[in-house]
């Protein structure tokens, strides 16, 4: 009986065991189920703002610097407004260019060469061959076209090498650039100009004797020998950019080189051809990073060129007496600590103004669902939109973008410690999405294949008409206080005013209205022609009037009276039954005199017959009708004798024809 029990046992503990297995199971699956649906909820809104983000950034609606509550955005001020005048405006660009054109100042660009500066070479050394170039780059606006590059050599001068900075040499070598050559604009065509400065150092070792080292630096060698001795070290200044603006001022420049292989790298090809085919042939590759030198390192262990740029309005000589350093004068000194002094309070006053309203620095987002945390974003120290990336530059903006721009969902401010704020973000269900636009958007066709089908909204390619609508929201709020609080509640008349958007005034044809016969709707374009009296167009006539032709089994005098009465009902639009009788009575008003006149009184009446044998019209309706159009006869002596006149050729054609029956 002992091992019996226990078999009970176990069994009863096991079945508790798979129990609780099972309720953690069903725990599990509904809290995953819980979590789909919270991924689903706020999947949708985050999808549509991300694609507003995107095509409000291609096509803005609106600019957020015009928005009230983002002043912090507008950055420029309007106080030249009220002095500005249209005639003023000719003067004042002329004096700006005049400024900042060194053409108009100067008339040659001149390079003093200071010294070459290698650290890889001890002692004195001969000195190295620098050779000037001045590429011209040509601006095309297609740019499937390569740029015409034209490359002019200005001159070669002797640099000394690592000259000592406590005695220098007394002479340096000069070269000037005329500005006539540096002409911006061929035609159409803008041109920009780069400063290309190539060094040639011979290589000596140091375990060369002198003599040798003569015999290498000996100008007698062939040019292969020249080429597998030196050292080819090149660089580049960009005098003046694609937009015509000159990068060069007057000073001392330091122009770390680099070291390249052969004289045809970066562009030192006698002519621009072979540099234009390379960059037309051109294709991107993948650079090892491994080989590149940060540009610190360059500056500080690589070889280094120094020079002054001066611009003046004469030539300078090959040598000339080597330059002082340029040193500050006391003015601008004092002028510079001014100016600092000057911005230091100034921005004093702004930190001081921006620490004032005690800003937080910290900002997350805590998404809620089922009055529950579900996720919390990282903290940012910008306040940055998470759904289109505007940065609102304070809390009270972003908060109030928030509540404006993605009303799909509810924003709480909750402010956790000093300099850190939480945001609480649920979905409103609240949220009333139906279209509010422009409802003829949505049922006008493309206007070109392969367009989208959302309507002409999207596939529009041109200029259209489209309805006049004027929405209009009107909303003056109270001036908010810059505070801890909330901006998204309301706190009296001291703190901040509830901003809730009213109902817009909309005037103009905000609705899609249809035609009364066709129920289509009716385009923007037809909206001025009144539809109602055009039921009956010539198109349609001219098509009724064919079909009718084409019958075979009906006598010419029906197909005619069919015309006239098909014609008839489509230009009235008649749609009922109850409407025959007056119908008829108006086709006699119309063409009562027609029907006499082309001998249609017996179709007339066998239409009434076929009428009234389908149900369509009432006996007394058939006797009005005929009396009516035997008033008309009566009045008519011409008519009559046209019935007459019929009546009898048909009598003589019966008796005819009997007459050869009986023969």
């Amino acid at each position: 009986m002992g091992p019996k029990k226990k078999e009970r046992d176990t069994d009863h503990s096991s079945s508790s065991k798979g129990g609780n297995t099972t309720n953690n199971g069903r725990v599990a699956d509904s809290v995953q189920a819980d979590h789909e649906l919270f991924l689903q909820a706020f999947e949708k809104p985050t999808q549509i703002y991300r694609y507003l983000r995107t095509r409000h950034f291609l096509s803005p609606i609106f600019l957020h610097r015009t928005l009230s509550y983002m002043n912090g955005r507008c950055t420029r001020n309007h106080q030249n407004r009220k002095t500005c005048k249209l005639v003023n405006l000719l003067d004042s660009k002329v004096q700006k260019n005049s400024q900042n054109d060194v053409n108009t100042r100067s008339k040659f660009m001149t390079l003093t060469f200071l010294g070459f500066y290698d650290p890889k070479v001890n002692g004195c050394r001969e000195p190295v061959k620098v050779e000037t170039l001045l590429l011209q780059i040509g601006h095309k606006k297609r740019k499937d076209v390569s740029s015409p590059i034209m490359q002019i050599s200005v001159g070669t001068t002797e640099v000394c090498i690592n000259p000592n900075e406590d005695s220098p040499p007394p002479k340096a070598p000069t070269v000037s650039i005329a500005t006539e050559d540096l002409s911006l604009r061929n035609g159409q065509q803008g041109n920009s100009y780069v400063l290309l400065l190539r060094v040639s150092a011979p290589i000596i070792s140091e375990s060369e004797p002198q003599p040798k080292r003569r015999r290498l630096s000996d100008a007698s060698l062939t040019t292969g020998m020249l080429e597998e001795t030196t050292r080819l070290f090149g660089a580049e200044l960009v005098v003046y950019d694609r937009h015509s603006r000159c990068l060069l001022i007057d000073g001392d420049y330091e122009l770390a080189m680099k070291e390249i292989t052969s004289p045809e790298s970066n562009g030192t090809s006698p002519g621009g051809s072979d540099k234009s085919l390379r960059l037309a042939n051109a294709s991107w590759s993948t650079v090892d990073s491994s080989h590149t030198a940060p540009p610190l390192n360059i500056l500080i262990h690589g070889p280094m060129l120094k020079f002054r740029l001066e611009w003046a309005n004469d030539p300078i000589s090959a040598l000339v007496d080597r330059p002082k350093p340029y040193v500050a004068s006391a003015s601008t000194q004092t002028t510079d600590k001014s100016s600092s002094s000057t911005s230091s309070s100034s921005s004093s006053v702004e930190k001081s103004q921006i620490n004032s309203v005690d800003e937080p620095t910290v900002v997350r987002y805590q998404f809620l669902y089922n009055a529950s945390r579900r996720q919390q974003t990282e903290t940012r120290s910008d306040f940055r939109c998470p759904w289109c990336s505007l940065h609102c530059l304070q809390l009270p903006a972003l908060l109030k973008h928030l509540r404006l721009c993605h009303s799909r969902f509810n924003f709480s401010h909750v402010g956790t410690e000093k300099g850190h704020v939480r945001i609480d973000i649920s979905v409103n269900d609240a949220y009333d999405g139906s279209y509010s636009g422009n409802p003829h958007d949505l049922i006008a066709q493309p206007l070109a294949l392969g367009a989208s089908s959302g309507g002409a909204a999207f596939g529009r390619q041109g200029p259209t008409r489209r309805t006049p609508i004027t929405a209009t929201l009107v909303w003056r709020p109270r001036r908010m206080r810059a505070s801890g609080q909330d901006p998204l509640q309301a706190e009296g008349d001291d703190g901040y005013e509830v901003c809730e958007t009213q109902r817009p005034f909309i005037t103009g044809h905000n609705r899609l209205y249809h035609h009364t016969s066709t129920c289509l709707p009716i385009q923007a374009k037809e909206l001025d022609v009144d539809s109602e009296n055009e039921t009956d167009p010539e198109w349609l006539r001219a098509k009724t009037c064919m079909m009718i032709d084409e019958f075979t089994d009906v006598n010419e005098g029906e197909k005619e009276l069919m015309k006239l009465w098909n014609l008839h009902v489509l230009k009235h639009n008649y749609v009922g039954d109850c409407q025959m009788g007056v119908a008829l009575q108006m086709f006699l008003d119309a063409h009562g005199q027609e029907l006499l006149k082309r001998n249609l009184y017996r179709n007339f009446i066998l239409h009434l017959s076929n009428l009234y044998d389908f149900g369509i019209i009432a006996p007394a309706t058939v006797l009005r009708t005929i009396s009516s159009l035997q008033l008309i006869l009566q009045r008519s002596p011409e008519h009559q004798e046209i019935l007459k006149q019929a009546w009898l050729g048909q009598l003589f054609s019966k008796q005819e024809v009997t007459t050869v029956t009986s023969t």
